[in-house]
């Protein structure tokens, strides 16, 4: 695995802790659910043998998109 691949694989990997541990924190949405999609968005690309920049960058930007969901109440 080249250095950039590492890089980013860990960034992802952080980026879903990081998601995965703001979930204790919702007050508004049910949390079982959340979790769920945050764990099937994360995996979906883990099912291609070849995680592309390309791929990466999308889930990067899918798990910052539900944290700023999380931090927005719909109510």
């Amino acid at each position: 695995m080249s250095l950039l691949a590492t890089q980013q694989r860990s960034a992802v990997l952080m980026l879903y802790r990081l998601v995965l541990r703001t979930s204790e924190q919702l007050q508004f949405t049910d949390r079982a659910w959340f979790e769920a999609r945050v764990r099937r968005e994360f995996r979906e690309p883990r099912a291609n043998a070849q995680l592309t920049a390309d791929a990466i960058q999308a889930s990067a930007a899918r798990g910052r998109a539900l944290l700023y969901l999380k931090e927005r109440p719909l109510l």
